[in-house]
Formats: structure tokens, sequence, C-alpha cells
């Protein structure tokens, strides 16, 4: 089993947060959603709240 998913499994267990969390991921996707928006436009792109 992959180091990652054990770890996974042994917060779960152990009743202990995750990291990075859903959020943390929400955000990098925010990020990634508005540089790829840079990218096609040519302009700024707002990221909000990260």
């Amino acid at each position: 089993m992959p180091a990652g998913d054990r770890y996974f499994i042994d917060c779960i267990v152990q009743d202990r947060p995750v990291t990075p969390s859903l959020w943390d991921g929400v955000a990098v996707q925010e990020v990634i959603d508005a540089a790829i928006a840079s990218q096609r436009t040519g302009q700024w792109v707002d990221v909000r709240g990260v």
C-alpha cells in the first residue's frame, strides 16, 4: 500500500485531521483555474480567497 494511502487510513482510524484538506485542494484548483484563464485571455485573473 502506498504511503499516502496508509497515512489517510491512519488518520481516519485515529480520528486525526487529514492534510492536505479538501479546502486546500479547493484553493489549489482556484489558482489552477485562474492560471488557465489568464493564459487563454492574456489578462490577469483574480483568485478569490486564496
